[in-house]
């Protein structure tokens, strides 16, 4: 019985062997068939990096206005550190300005060429007017936010993603509290990531060894937390405060020393009755304090004191030894509860814009001019090489309301009323206050008022610390708010995000100084 083997000596039933010319051109078709494949697949690849570069990496032209969207509202926007083509914005759908109805649900929005186009990453992932946003400074695709649960006895859950926002994962972190006897439902606002730990701020009530007495007004502290484990487990760095009835309003976090925060504490005075996750409030208080911590929270040190009511903290990611605090002192709370201390009101008048830089890291600070022409400016902002961009000074309201913005988020108002842009007037011999004490002497001077004004458009204006001067960068492209200014490259560029509603429609403008 005869059958056919596969031998490869060649055996009865193996085929006879091929030819060393057909051998050889087959072995030749074969190479020159992958060496097409490679070809092709190198194509492919270069082409794809080259698009990529071109859409994501490609530095927008400067010095003149751009549209880059129409058809939302931009609440925050922030551009990702390690890839600053990469942003990331808190939105929601509101084309056409309404005076009737607030911003609707918010949602997330990605772009990986400097604001060229958008996607809606954020789906049904957020519930409500509340947006909270983190991205990792080492990667630009991984970012955490919150989301509010519709069920209010529960609390809110952080979502996770890694891959931009394509795909999240649910979170359901932990506040640990010693002492506490019941389970604190967990709401974290201003979310921020640095190295491998998550912070941001938490409403407590405090304990009652924590609080001899109990504040003013609110029954509630809002409280420094972070986390080390990617946000399962949350704890407080910064009860030292609770005893004297300071709560956590701001704080900035040093990004070339892991562990270093700079935090604005102040008694708080909005009458807060619940920490309901739905029902987050912004931090605004009196006597406020700024405090410094190298290793994490175990020990603050005060920088100054007294500063005015409502001022903010911002910091130069690229040159963090410039640090800014400053804002436009708002109105004191008009009712005092009875028994309570009545408070004075800061020696600068309210609505004038004050700012205090330090260049150091908060060792020694000095008061910078006053910015030329501009009154009140409620949005301002520090670049990466640590200048400042300032917003034109606009009043408005909104009937109905609008949705509760992050604190620290500039909102665009729903309908402006009119700009008021004062006269320059002539800085005075010595140094003109910003209503904060240092702790090494008191500055104590009343700035000169300002003659009636006409209403006008204002620049955008910038300061640099160097100089101690404020020079006109651009007049906007039409009414609106700045919402962020952002890193273009390493060399120090700016981009300058405006929100604007020509025609009566929403629309977000980019401007690379």
């Amino acid at each position: 019985m005869q059958t056919n083997e596969i031998d490869t000596a060649g055996s009865q039933g193996a085929p006879p062997p091929a030819g060393p010319r057909k051998r050889h051109a087959w072995v030749a078709g074969v190479g020159a068939f992958l060496v097409v494949l490679l070809v092709i697949g190198a194509s492919i690849v270069v082409f794809a990096v080259v698009g990529q570069r071109h859409s994501s990496t490609q530095t927008p032209p400067t010095g003149q206005w751009q549209q880059v969207q129409q058809g939302y509202l931009f609440l925050s926007l922030e551009a990702a550190p390690s890839n600053p083509s990469v942003l990331y914005a808190c939105a929601t759908k509101s084309a056409v300005v309404s005076n009737q109805d607030g911003p609707g649900t918010v949602t997330i929005l990605r772009s990986a060429d400097f604001g060229g186009h958008w996607q809606d990453i954020g789906g049904h992932l957020l519930t409500g007017d509340a947006c909270e946003l983190a991205i990792n400074p080492a990667n630009s695709n991984e970012i955490y936010t919150v989301s509010i649960s519709n069920t209010s006895q529960l609390s809110a859950t952080l979502k996770h993603s890694t891959d931009g926002g394509q795909t999240w994962e649910t979170i359901v972190p932990g506040l640990i509290v010693p002492g506490s006897a019941t389970k604190v439902p967990w709401f974290v606002q201003q979310l921020r990531v640095e190295g491998k730990s998550l912070y941001g701020i938490q409403w407590l009530v405090p304990l009652p060894k924590e609080l001899p007495s109990p504040p003013p007004i609110a029954k509630s502290l809002p409280r420094l937390v972070t986390s080390s484990d990617g946000g399962h487990t949350w704890s407080v760095i910064d009860n030292q405060f609770s005893t004297q009835v300071l709560g956590s309003q701001r704080y900035v976090l040093d990004p070339a020393h892991p562990g270093t925060i700079y935090e604005l504490v102040g008694k708080p005075w909005f009458p807060v009755e619940s920490t309901q996750p739905q029902n987050p409030i912004p931090g605004f208080a009196i006597d406020q304090a700024l405090y410094k911590t190298t290793d994490n929270g175990a020990n603050w040190h005060l920088l100054l004191h007294s500063l005015p009511f409502g001022s903010q903290l911002q910091i130069a990611s690229n040159n963090p030894q410039i640090l800014y605090v400053g804002g436009t002192p708002g109105p004191l709370p008009l009712v005092v509860p009875s028994g309570q201390p009545q408070q004075s009101l800061p020696n600068d008048p309210i609505g004038f814009f004050q700012l205090r830089v330090s260049r150091d890291g908060g060792a020694t600070w000095k008061q910078a001019t006053r910015a030329p022409g501009q009154s009140s400016i409620q949005n301002w902002f520090v670049s990466a090489d640590g200048h400042v961009y300032a917003s034109p000074t606009m009043t408005y309201s909104v009937p109905g309301g609008q949705g509760t913005a992050v604190p620290g988020t500039a909102v665009p108002p729903i309908r402006p009323t009119i700009v008021i842009t004062p006269p320059a007037v002539t800085q005075p011999v010595g140094t003109p206050p910003l209503g904060g004490t240092p702790l090494n002497g008191s500055v104590n001077s009343v700035p000169p008022s300002y003659p009636d004004v006409q209403p006008s458009l204002a620049f955008i204006l910038s300061y640099d610390p160097a100089s101690d001067s404020w020079s006109q960068v651009t007049m906007p492209p039409t009414n609106g708010q700045l919402v962020q200014v952002t890193p273009v490259d390493a060399s120090g560029g700016a981009a300058l995000w405006f929100v604007g509603y020509p025609n009566n429609q929403f629309a977000l403008y980019r401007y690379v100084v």
